[in-house]
């Protein structure tokens, strides 16, 4: 007798079915992978720019009348917060003329202002937005908290990053006046 071996054609059908959805479904997965391999790369990035920008700012002096090296005695004439003024110097018009940390900044209140940079403005890569906020801070043990209503000898310097796809990144320093 013939015994017959095989398989019928609705079981065949039945594998390609199973088959194709498991390709589609390794091939999504794929592509979703394959996409997103650049993300650690452009965020590396972003935040090479971001920390580039706080270096520029954080090696400046902290107000135009601080000597070179700081405040031995921060209660002299020449290194008193009540002397200091936060935005840029008058005949300070570039990045290249600023001096101390709050030059880079020039819109809002005596106790805090911001300004909104572009990378291409520090000689970086171009086509990100950059927010550069400083005001005067208070430290009390190992807290710091912005001050907007008087001088302090700190100023908190926040540096905020928008890269090109939308997601955003900030650093936070402070300079003290001595």
């Amino acid at each position: 007798m013939y015994s017959k071996k095989g398989f019928s054609l609705i079981e065949i059908l039945l594998f390609i079915t199973v088959f194709a959805i498991g390709i589609v479904g390794v091939m999504t997965l794929y592509t979703n992978t394959l996409g997103k391999t650049s993300d650690p790369i452009v965020r590396n990035r972003s935040i090479q720019v971001l920390q580039s920008v706080m270096e520029v700012i954080y090696s400046k002096k902290w107000d135009e009348n601080t000597p070179e090296g700081g405040c031995d005695d921060i209660t002299s004439d020449n290194c008193s917060a009540s002397n200091s003024s936060i935005g840029p110097d008058s005949g300070e018009n570039s990045i290249s003329d600023y001096d101390d940390v709050d030059d880079f900044v020039d819109s809002g209140s005596a106790y805090k202002k911001s300004k909104q940079w572009l990378s291409e403005n520090f000689n970086l890569n171009p086509g990100y937005k950059v927010t550069i906020t400083v005001s005067y801070a208070n430290i009390s043990g190992n807290k710091i908290y912005e001050n907007t209503s008087s001088k302090t000898n700190y100023k908190l310097i926040t540096v905020e990053l928008q890269d090109k796809s939308g997601e955003n990144f900030k650093l936070i320093a402070v300079k003290a006046n001595f």
